[in-house]
Protein backbone atom coordinates (compact mmCIF):
# COMPACT_ATOMS: atom_id res chain seq x y z
CA UNK A 1 0.00 0.00 0.00
CA UNK A 2 2.74 2.51 0.91
CA UNK A 3 4.65 1.67 -2.27
CA UNK A 4 1.46 2.18 -4.29
CA UNK A 5 1.01 5.59 -2.65
CA UNK A 6 4.55 6.60 -3.59
CA UNK A 7 4.06 5.45 -7.18
CA UNK A 8 0.78 7.37 -7.41
CA UNK A 9 2.43 10.42 -5.87
CA UNK A 10 5.29 10.25 -8.38
CA UNK A 11 2.85 9.89 -11.27
CA UNK A 12 0.89 12.89 -10.04
CA UNK A 13 4.10 14.91 -9.68
CA UNK A 14 5.06 14.22 -13.30
CA UNK A 15 1.53 15.11 -14.48
CA UNK A 16 1.83 18.36 -12.55
CA UNK A 17 5.21 19.11 -14.17
CA UNK A 18 3.63 18.77 -17.60
CA UNK A 19 0.78 21.08 -16.59
CA UNK A 20 3.30 23.59 -15.18
CA UNK A 21 5.47 23.49 -18.29
CA UNK A 22 2.35 24.19 -20.36
CA UNK A 23 1.41 27.20 -18.23
CA UNK A 24 -1.57 25.45 -16.63
CA UNK A 25 -0.67 26.52 -13.10
CA UNK A 26 -4.09 26.06 -11.50
CA UNK A 27 -4.28 22.51 -12.83
CA UNK A 28 -0.73 21.82 -11.65
CA UNK A 29 -1.62 23.13 -8.17
CA UNK A 30 -4.61 20.79 -7.89
CA UNK A 31 -2.50 17.81 -8.97
CA UNK A 32 0.34 18.71 -6.61
CA UNK A 33 -2.05 19.04 -3.69
CA UNK A 34 -3.17 15.46 -4.38
CA UNK A 35 0.44 14.35 -4.75
CA UNK A 36 1.52 15.87 -1.44
CA UNK A 37 -1.45 14.35 0.37
CA UNK A 38 -0.43 10.88 -0.89
CA UNK A 39 3.25 11.26 -0.08
CA UNK A 40 4.72 14.56 1.11
CA UNK A 41 7.87 15.07 -0.97
CA UNK A 42 10.03 18.16 -1.13
CA UNK A 43 10.08 18.29 -4.95
CA UNK A 44 6.28 18.36 -5.08
CA UNK A 45 6.17 21.16 -2.49
CA UNK A 46 8.91 23.02 -4.36
CA UNK A 47 6.94 22.93 -7.62
CA UNK A 48 3.74 23.76 -5.73
CA UNK A 49 5.43 26.91 -4.40
CA UNK A 50 6.48 27.98 -7.90
CA UNK A 51 2.96 27.41 -9.27
CA UNK A 52 1.29 29.22 -6.37
CA UNK A 53 3.61 32.18 -6.89
CA UNK A 54 2.68 32.23 -10.59
CA UNK A 55 -1.02 32.61 -9.72
CA UNK A 56 -0.33 35.27 -7.09
CA UNK A 57 -0.83 33.15 -3.97
CA UNK A 58 2.35 34.34 -2.27
CA UNK A 59 1.44 33.35 1.28
CA UNK A 60 0.56 29.81 0.24
CA UNK A 61 3.68 29.68 -1.94
CA UNK A 62 5.80 30.61 1.04
CA UNK A 63 4.16 27.88 3.13
CA UNK A 64 4.87 25.35 0.38
CA UNK A 65 8.55 26.28 -0.04
CA UNK A 66 8.99 26.33 3.73
CA UNK A 67 7.55 22.78 3.84
CA UNK A 68 9.85 21.70 1.00
CA UNK A 69 12.84 23.06 2.91
CA UNK A 70 11.72 21.30 6.11
CA UNK A 71 11.51 18.01 4.20
CA UNK A 72 14.93 18.40 2.59
CA UNK A 73 17.04 21.23 3.98
CA UNK A 74 20.07 19.98 2.04
CA UNK A 75 18.50 20.55 -1.38
CA UNK A 76 20.42 23.41 -2.96
CA UNK A 77 17.59 24.50 -5.25
CA UNK A 78 15.01 24.39 -2.45
CA UNK A 79 17.28 26.37 -0.14
CA UNK A 80 17.77 29.12 -2.74
CA UNK A 81 14.03 29.31 -3.44
CA UNK A 82 13.30 29.49 0.29
CA UNK A 83 15.94 32.19 0.74
CA UNK A 84 14.33 34.22 -2.06
CA UNK A 85 10.99 34.08 -0.24
CA UNK A 86 12.67 35.17 2.98
CA UNK A 87 14.28 38.11 1.17
CA UNK A 88 10.90 39.16 -0.24
CA UNK A 89 9.61 39.24 3.36
CA UNK A 90 12.57 41.34 4.46
CA UNK A 91 14.28 38.50 6.34
CA UNK A 92 17.61 39.15 4.64
CA UNK A 93 19.82 38.11 7.56
CA UNK A 94 18.13 34.70 7.77
CA UNK A 95 18.34 34.30 4.00
CA UNK A 96 22.07 35.12 4.03
CA UNK A 97 22.61 32.57 6.79
CA UNK A 98 20.84 29.89 4.74
CA UNK A 99 22.81 30.72 1.59
CA UNK A 100 26.08 30.84 3.50
CA UNK A 101 25.40 27.41 4.99
CA UNK A 102 24.52 26.08 1.54
CA UNK A 103 27.76 27.44 0.05
CA UNK A 104 29.78 25.78 2.82
CA UNK A 105 28.64 22.39 1.58
CA UNK A 106 28.26 23.24 -2.13
CA UNK A 107 30.66 26.09 -2.84
CA UNK A 108 30.18 26.06 -6.62
CA UNK A 109 26.37 26.28 -6.68
CA UNK A 110 25.86 29.21 -9.05
CA UNK A 111 22.35 30.31 -8.07
CA UNK A 112 23.39 30.56 -4.40
CA UNK A 113 26.54 32.52 -5.27
CA UNK A 114 24.54 34.87 -7.50
CA UNK A 115 21.88 35.43 -4.83
CA UNK A 116 24.48 36.16 -2.17
CA UNK A 117 26.27 38.60 -4.50
CA UNK A 118 22.97 40.39 -5.15
CA UNK A 119 22.69 40.88 -1.38
CA UNK A 120 26.15 42.39 -1.15
CA UNK A 121 27.89 39.28 0.15
CA UNK A 122 28.04 38.32 3.80
CA UNK A 123 28.53 41.82 5.28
Amino acid sequence: MAEESITNSEQLYFEARVAYENGMYTQAIAILEKSTSCNPHYKAYELLAVCLKEVGSRSQAEDAIRRAHELNPKSSKTTVLFAEYLIEKGEVVTAKRLISSLLERHSTYGPAKKLLESLGGLQ
